[in-house]
């Protein structure tokens, strides 16, 4: 039985869990506003400031930010003295602006944290006031005291305050003494008087309803003092009365009603996560406590919730610039060693209370290594603003000091409790005042010294390693599910060397972390750490200091670490799934657990077991434009019949297995077949739906699988259904998006929002019969289909029915993110915010598209979807269906667009990561990090796709250089997973200049002469170049829907397909390369050599080894293989290899003296056997 439980486990293994809540993998950054960014030219931080700066903490990869205090207040302790809990102070702007904040932070899927200062308010707030004058219900607000017995005015006891000096002021008016553990202008709430509990609960419901996603609560440790008042014992650290350290606050700190109240707290956010079917809110708890008390906030031993997130200060508290690697380790295991079963560790570095990382640990060297292991310690981190540049602490003179905890202390001791050096303003660029306000403005603290050397536009900018590039790269890593889901463990190797291991189950990547704490070389042996490590590690981030660069190869047995100098390491392999292999094992399983009864039965499901079920994970799809791919009938517009015509060079000649054809369905044409009349049948131009079963019949003859695009967010204004709903029918009144619009003062009627079009102007259009607005994110005449109607959802769901059963292998389901808006709240649509990118309010960039683009519905719609499609392969007993999803959206969602744990999506979302961020100056660097970009957070038992070019974008040539066309082919045909390409770009086609008066794409037509071309895709849908006959053999015709390109007499490919080596060629010799085992089921190794130079390596054991090399740089370079990957065959056969190099394919090389002029690569094969 254990053999069956363990052939089961290989079946059935890969890692599945509960989804984490968002807040559990979360990183948080912490906003000083005064010291963020001035927007007004005050020299104070502010939240239009922040606003303006959202997308530098989205480009970090926060997920959430925390603001200190923001409300209205005396600035005694610069907002820590509030004076109105539901209001914004007047420096940081308006509540209005604090809306507009959350909305353009919830754009960016950035989550909003502020601060609660429970424990006391301002001298100043009303209900201070009011309690002065005992005013009914407002008597006992604070904490009064008469003075001591027999004195005259003497304080109640000797308490002191957290700052110096006596906890209690006397009240001339009241003539009583009331409590304050801070700042004398900071009374202490009572917490004892439930009238209190009541106002500060509705204080966090106040901001609950403006959209924040939880607290950082302050000062936690003092909301309670014992009852009675008695005097604290002495502690013995010093003989001064009036400090803090000189009493033992066993009565005024950690009481065990402190702790009940923050469990309250907990239950307020929790109902109101119930009550409003939000997600979750989230408390962080700041208590400068002991470990043992600290516990306590998680939860009790009844499993009563508490903070889920009591900061851990362990970090700061324990560790400083004489810490050696040992006591990292023991400080580390410490915390995690007290974490509750079920709860989330949580690691922070800095904040406003106290010295920056880089001051506090001994210099700039050692702000790298903090972040390498906070980054990759397991759970949630908190970055203080500018600790990933490596700010430093600013020497604040007497004269300059602000803060009340220094100045309650004289000039002589005031830098023992001054906090305004970690407060400097945020350093922006190398300008004056660091880019944080007007060069004219003297800021409320001074700069750094070096902020024109420590700013974010420096270490951006620099081809040098930086601290930011660093901290990105780590933040990227986080995102991982070896970082996310994967066992942590950690060990001192050597003298001084931190090391971190992270591992995923049944996943082949590890991370290794190596921090030397001292200022000795260190030669470290990794396998100590972990016995299981492969022979080689390759560096995946290094530190500014490091000698190492980024994807270097590392004997995993001998690495060499520098003085002070840390790194994250990995095997970066990747294996890619066995399904024969794993058939097989079911087979045996089934076998073994039923050989007595059903073995024939078992025998006979074999062959269909083998078949090529899953044919999608590693196929070559190839994108038709039908206009521009074969004119049939000499109408100057491509259609079926000629698609049917080219089958042959489609499957027989380059390759490929499954075509995905641009809409076909009747249409006007209004954009060009994306404005569907007739979501069941063919336009007349392109043919019938006998044409079209007539093709999908030659492709089931060919092995090539036909997908079809599939339009669900909108159809034509022509619609049957569109002409309905105008009408009201009772069956199409609501599918579509209708409303009154708004009437104002004046009586005029406008749209309901102000929603803008993706093609510029109003989302919303007049209808003048239904007399309604209705929606349309893309043209006007595309109307967007209502998905809040379950009619129209079982509608477009029998579409996809309707196209199956003709004999379709998928769906292409375009525009995803916009199937569903904010729904209307008391009939009213929400505005969107603007974004600040432009000031042309019919532009789409003018708002942020909170209310409009990828709500929780939409995936929740393509797992529909799927289920569809699964549904109908289970019916028919076919082949896998595929879906693919267009969507150019955050990484983020993308990956949701695969599935969650409960339900499938997309079988392949499109990855942009590539066509979106390449161009002609894009180095390998570049490359390489956006490679590993998305293979770094496919989620488990999903498939990579790569995709170069589209219809929307400028072709490969073009946007890309030629010179690097067969570049980009080879890098994407060698890469794990599946390869999209677009018709024409196997023969390096170039765009087509179109002019002003040629141009007919809807985009450009709604813009103007001066800029059509900023959106204008005709360019890259001209006619495909068959040859060098008349309109390129694409047409008889002279006249083409769009003008053919002028070179297409010597760019064609009849011409290419004669020639003994063309871009053509290189590309089916690519194909037929992918349908090897190497590259189907082999492992993946990829190094950087220098900042211009990939190697990928692909191996299969017993089978081959398959080595690309592509050369970014602009010179001719030689490469030696053996220096970049171990055990290589001695010499390769050229599979391919870019035009301008000088390799024939099928010749020999020797693997050290591989020559690759600039912007060419190559592909090698070599049996292993016959390696050194």
């Amino acid at each position: 039985m254990a053999l069956y439980c363990w052939l089961a486990l290989l079946i059935l293994g890969p890692f599945t869990s509960a989804q984490k809540d968002w807040w559990e993998t979360a990183s948080f950054y912490q906003i000083y506003p005064r010291s963020f960014q001035d927007s007004n030219g005050d020299g104070i931080g502010d939240l239009n400031g922040i606003k303006s700066r959202l997308p530098y903490l989205k480009s970090l990869g926060m997920t959430a930010f925390w603001l200190s205090p923001i409300y209205p207040s005396p600035m005694a302790d610069f907002g820590y003295d509030i004076s109105n809990f539901t209001d914004i102070h007047p420096s940081f702007g308006t509540l209005t602006d604090f809306r507009q904040l959350v909305q353009e932070a919830k754009q960016l899927q950035l989550r909003i944290i502020l601060d609660f200062v429970p424990n006391h308010s301002s001298d100043e707030h009303e209900w201070f006031k009011k309690s002065v004058k005992r005013e009914q219900g407002y008597e006992d607000f604070y904490v009064w005291q008469d003075p001591k017995p027999g004195t005259d005015r003497e304080p109640p006891n000797n308490w002191v305050e957290a700052w110096y000096g006596s906890a209690w002021e006397w009240n001339e008016e009241r003539n009583q003494f009331y409590l304050h553990q801070f700042h004398k202008k900071q009374p202490d709430l009572n917490y004892r008087n439930p009238a209190v509990v009541q106002a500060m609960k509705d204080v966090l419901r106040f901001w609950l309803d403006q959209g924040v996603d939880g607290f950082r609560i302050d000062a936690v440790p003092w909301l309670f003092e014992t009852v009675g008042f008695p005097d604290e014992p002495p502690s013995g650290h010093t003989n001064d009365p009036l400090s803090q350290n000189y009493l033992k606050h066993i009565y005024t700190l950690d009481q065990p009603e402190t702790v009940d109240m923050v469990y309250q707290w907990r239950e307020l956010m929790d109902q109101y996560k119930k009550e409003h079917n939000t997600t979750t809110k989230i408390l962080m708890t700041e208590a400068w406590s002991s470990l043992d008390v600290v516990k306590t906030y998680f939860n009790d031993s009844n499993n009563r919730q508490g903070s889920q997130m009591p900061f851990n200060f362990q970090l700061i508290l324990r560790l400083d610039k004489y810490s050696k690697a040992s006591d990292f380790k023991t400080v580390i295991d410490s915390w995690l060693d007290i974490i509750p079963l079920g709860h989330t560790p949580n690691w922070v570095l800095g904040n406003h209370d106290k010295r920056r990382v880089s001051s506090r640990m001994g210099g700039d060297h050692m702000v790298d290594i903090m972040a390498m292991i906070e980054l990759t310690l397991p759970g949630i981190t908190v970055t203080y603003q500018g600790e990933e540049i490596g700010m430093q602490d600013v020497d604040i003179s007497w004269t300059d000091t602000r803060d009340p905890a220094a100045c309650q202390l004289t000039e002589e001791t005031y830098q023992e409790g001054t906090r305004d050096p970690a407060r400097t303003p945020f350093q922006w660029d190398s300008s004056a005042n660091a880019g944080f306000t007007n060069a004219s403005v003297k800021p409320w603290l001074p700069l750094a010294a070096n902020y024109a050397l420590v700013n974010v536009q420096t270490q951006q900018d620099t081809v040098q390693n930086s601290h930011l590039k660093v901290f990105k790269e780590l933040m990227h890593l986080r995102t991982t599910r070896t970082l996310i889901w994967g066992s942590f463990k950690s060990r001192v190797l050597g003298e001084n060397v931190y090391a971190i291991v992270r591992a995923f189950p049944n996943d082949k990547r590890v991370y290794v972390v190596l921090a030397n704490i001292g200022a000795n070389n260190e030669t470290i042996d990794a396998t100590v750490l972990d016995s299981t490590l492969p022979n080689d590690l390759v560096f995946r981030v290094v530190s500014v200091s490091s000698k190492h660069s980024t994807g270097q190869t590392v004997p995993t047995k001998n690495i060499l670490l520098q003085p002070y100098e840390s790194a994250v390491l990995t095997n970066r392999a990747f294996q890619a799934p066995q399904p024969v292999a794993l058939l097989i094992c079911a087979i045996c399983l089934i076998v073994a657990m039923l050989w007595s009864t059903v073995i024939i039965s078992v025998l006979l499901l074999i062959p269909s077991l083998l078949a090529d079920e899953h044919w999608w994970q590693h196929a070559n799809f190839y994108q038709i434009y039908p206009r521009s791919f074969k004119d049939s009938d000499g109408d100057g517009v491509g259609d079926l019949r000629g698609v049917l015509e080219k089958v042959p060079y489609l499957r027989r000649e380059l390759g490929i297995d499954a075509i995905w054809l641009s809409p076909i369905f009747k249409s006007p044409m209004a954009d060009f077949g994306y404005d569907i009349a007739d979501f069941r049948d063919i336009h007349a131009e392109f043919g019938t739906i006998a044409d079209l079963e007539a093709l999908a019949t030659a492709c089931d003859q060919e092995g090539l699988k036909l997908i079809l695009d599939f339009v669900p967010n909108h159809s034509s204004d022509e619609s049957e259904w569109f002409i309905k709903s105008v009408n009201k029918d009772p069956i199409y009144s609501d599918y579509y998006v209708w409303h009154p619009g708004k009437t104002l003062a004046n009586g005029t009627r406008v749209p309901p929002s102000n929603w803008v079009s993706v093609f510029r102007g109003p989302a919303w259009e007049w209808n003048d019969v239904r007399k309604e607005y209705y929606l349309h994110q893309f043209l006007v005449k595309q109307p967007d289909l209502n998905y809040r109607n379950p009619a129209l959802v079982q509608e477009m769901m029998d579409v996809m029915k309707f196209w199956l059963d003709k004999g379709v292998h998928g769906f292409r389901i375009d525009a995803v993110p916009y199937l569903f808006e904010s729904q209307s709240v008391n009939g009213v649509y929400p505005d969107e915010e603007k974004s600040g990118e432009t000031d042309d309010p019919d532009n789409p960039t003018y708002l942020v598209h909170t209310h409009t683009q990828n709500l929780n519905e939409t995936f929740d719609m393509i797992y529909q979807w799927r289920k569809v499609v699964d549904d109908h392969k289970k019916q028919k007993q076919t082949e896998d269906i595929v879906l693919m999803a267009e969507a150019y959206t955050p990484l983020l969602n993308i990956i949701r667009l695969f599935g969650d744990e409960n339900s499938d999506g997309a079988h392949i979302p499109f990855n942009f990561e590539v066509l979106s961020n390449t161009f002609r100056d894009t180095t390998g660097k570049q490359f390489y990090g956006y490679i590993n970009r998305w293979l770094d957070v496919v989620p488990p038992n999903r498939y990579s796709n790569w995709v170069l070019g589209n219809h929307d974008n400028k072709r490969v040539s073009s946007r890309l250089g030629v010179a690097r066309a067969d570049l980009y082919q080879i890098a994407l045909n060698v890469l794990p997973g599946i390869a999209v390409t677009y018709n024409g770009d196997e023969l390096a086609m170039e765009d087509v200049f179109i002019s002003w008066k040629d141009t007919i794409d809807p985009a450009a037509c709604n813009s103007n002469p001066k800029d059509y071309l900023l959106y204008s895709r005709d360019p890259v849908r001209t006619p495909f170049q068959w040859d060098d006959s008349v309109s390129a053999g694409f047409s008889t015709n002279r006249t083409t829907w769009l003008p053919v390109a002028s070179n297409y007499k010597t760019l064609n490919y009849k011409t290419q397909k004669a020639a003994p080596r063309s871009h053509v060629k290189i590309f089916k010799a690519l194909v037929r390369l992918r349908k090897q085992r190497t590259l189907r089921e082999g492992s993946m190794e990829m190094q950087l050599i220098g900042d211009n130079i990939i190697a990928i390596k692909r191996h299969l054991e017993g089978v081959s080894t398959i080595v690309a090399v592509l050369n970014f740089n602009k010179t001719t370079e030689t490469v030696k293989l053996s220096s970049v990957f171990h055990g290589l065959p001695a010499a390769f056969e050229v599979i391919t290899s870019s035009l301008q190099t000088n390799y024939m394919d099928g010749s020999i090389v020797p693997r050290d003296e591989i020559v690759l002029p600039a912007d060419a690569a190559i592909v090698l094969e070599g049996n292993v056997a016959n390696g050194n």
